[in-house]
């Protein structure tokens, strides 16, 4: 397997480096879901990129982290359909015993079931969490993952917080150009994207392991973040963009801690 190493901030040091695996055989995708499936924690963090990713876009990388060392990059514009059968990718999402954490279930759970008819069990949203703990009720505006980074309890050291927006500005900027469409369909992939896709996970894992204690095993994050997608995938009508901004859900009562309030 093809791997690199990223930055990543742990509580125990931040100069720590993730190591990302692309997966792009099938000797490699039955290896990979083996470790994910006997992962140690039960949670995984998973995200998808493609070229405009929804019902009528392309899926084309799928990555998933199943602690904060170690990232698997599914290349699926080589393997295709099949990687989401049940004993490949499709039975670890339709899992009860594994959580899987994202941020911002709609999309990316809408692409996964009306492509490849893909259901998620156990799906944990973290823009929800984060929604819920620090930000006002009187603010309508979701907060993007860029923004939920820079939260002081996700990277501790600054040189790797600059490091993470700095690669994500780069590519948003290539994803604004007139040749958007090309940057997740080119092969081979290169160290950047594989780092720009694979480093959100990573931190989503973290957000999971120092914020999800406030959801008291209760479940609230799970059932509300379950009520997002249903209520997204089963809708009429597309939802234009600015309503894609604003709070979708009522935040689940956890223990607030309205430091974001802005």
């Amino acid at each position: 397997m093809t791997s690199i190493s990223v930055p990543r901030s742990s509580s125990r040091s931040n100069h720590m480096h993730s190591q990302i695996i692309l997966v792009n055989t099938w000797e490699q995708v039955e290896s990979a879901c083996q470790k994910i499936i006997h992962s140690s924690e039960g949670i995984i963090a998973f995200d998808l990129e493609g070229v405009n990713l929804g019902r009528n876009g392309q899926l084309t990388l799928l990555q998933i982290a199943i602690d904060q060392r170690t990232v698997f990059c599914f290349d699926v514009l080589v393997l295709g359909k099949q990687l989401f059968e049940h004993r490949f990718l499709g039975g670890i999402f339709f899992s009860p015993r594994i959580v899987k954490v994202c941020f911002d279930c709609r999309v990316d759970g809408d692409v996964l079931y009306s492509h490849f008819g893909v259901r998620i069990n156990m799906l944990y949203d973290i823009q929800i969490l984060y929604t819920s703990l620090f930000q006002s009720r009187k603010d309508p505006f979701l907060k993007g993952l860029r923004r939920v980074l820079q939260h002081p309890d996700v990277i501790q050291h600054k040189g790797t917080l600059e490091k993470v927006i700095q690669c994500k500005q780069r590519i948003k900027e290539r994803l604004d150009g007139s040749m958007h469409h090309m940057i997740f369909l080119a092969r081979p992939l290169t160290p950047e994207i594989l780092e720009y896709c694979s480093c959100d996970v990573v931190y989503l894992l973290r957000m999971h392991a120092i914020w999800s204690r406030h959801d008291g095993g209760s479940h609230h994050i799970l059932r509300a973040t379950m009520d997002r997608l249903m209520r997204f995938c089963t809708r009429r009508e597309p939802i234009p963009p600015w309503q894609m901004s604003m709070v979708d859900f009522s935040p689940p009562t956890l223990k607030p801690k309205h430091d974001d309030a802005s």
